[in-house]
């Protein structure tokens, strides 16, 4: 066989093995921008509503577990437990709002009306939970 025959049976030329290179930086690029960017998407905060207003926002994926009041309306106080949050030693008259336990999915509400205040919970994680289409 002649140069010229082994040449043209070559399998991989070394401009081919470049292109390769290059495909498998760009790929690794992509795939470590994926991972940080789900990272970023598991944060689930806790909004705490006060006659309507927002007082106070607490990132429950990164809060430790504690009990609080808040200043506007220290009837009511909450605890942080394992990344959820829950109303906890309520000044009212039948303490619902005790009775709905922790929250901590997307979408979560738990009110009391008494104190004209609720907490919602906001994620940007997907949950089984979470609805996608109803019909009906």
């Amino acid at each position: 066989m002649s140069r010229e025959e082994m040449k043209k049976r070559a399998f991989f030329k070394k401009k081919d093995l470049l292109y390769i290179l290059i495909l498998l930086i760009i790929s690794l690029l992509l795939f470590m921008m994926m991972k940080i960017s789900q990272q970023k998407a598991g944060e689930t905060v806790a909004e705490i509503y006060y006659d309507g207003q927002l007082v106070k926002t607490i990132d429950l994926s990164n809060a430790k577990n504690q009990q609080f009041h808040l200043e506007q309306q220290t009837n009511v106080s909450f605890e942080i437990k394992n990344g959820k949050i829950r109303f906890v030693n309520t000044i009212c008259k039948d303490k619902l709002c005790e009775k709905v336990g922790f929250i901590g999915e997307s979408n979560q509400v738990a009110v009391c009306l008494p104190n004209k205040v609720y907490v919602k919970i906001n994620s940007n994680k997907k949950s089984n939970h979470d609805i996608d289409i109803v019909v009906g």
